[in-house]
């Protein structure tokens, strides 16, 4: 039954331009495989943070660099750390490409990126994106499904 019902649901998505990208559960967190500046990682699809942040040592692997922004960012329970921001050619989330990408640069907690004995994440795929591409989860399948932004 679920078989069907996800398999309709990608006939559908695809067919109006939604790329399925595979969501895995890791820890309670849901994680996607992406490419980050050309440096395959792992993202938390954090529908709860408003904008995309890679960690900090990611961010310096990458080579992304960016700049200060003179504002810090608080989680839950965190204490206030700086951020960065930077631009890059691209990040692709799975087979999806996000073309001249923009992300948040800061210490991220360990605890949230976990790994449980997989390579932890680098960080968290945030609302802004999600949004633009008008995310679809499909909890049946383990998919999400993002399509070009709308102009």
């Amino acid at each position: 039954q679920m078989k069907g019902i996800s398999g309709g649901i990608r006939a559908i998505l695809t067919k109006q331009g939604y790329t399925p990208v595979d969501l895995t559960i890791t820890g309670g967190h849901l994680h996607v495989s992406a490419v980050v500046n050309g440096v395959p990682c792992r993202l938390v699809v954090d529908t709860g943070a408003s904008l995309t942040v890679l960690d900090r040592q990611f961010a310096r692997k990458a080579h992304l660099g960016g700049y200060d922004t003179g504002q810090y960012a608080r989680g839950i329970g965190t204490k206030a750390r700086p951020i960065r921001v930077s631009q890059f050619p691209e990040l692709k989330v799975g087979d999806f490409s996000i073309r001249n990408a923009a992300v948040t640069i800061s210490d991220l907690d360990p605890d949230l990126l976990g790994g449980d004995g997989k390579a932890p994440a680098v960080g968290l795929l945030g609302a802004e994106y999600l949004g633009l591409h008008g995310a679809v989860f499909d909890f049946n399948s383990g998919t999400l499904y993002l399509r070009p932004q709308k102009s």
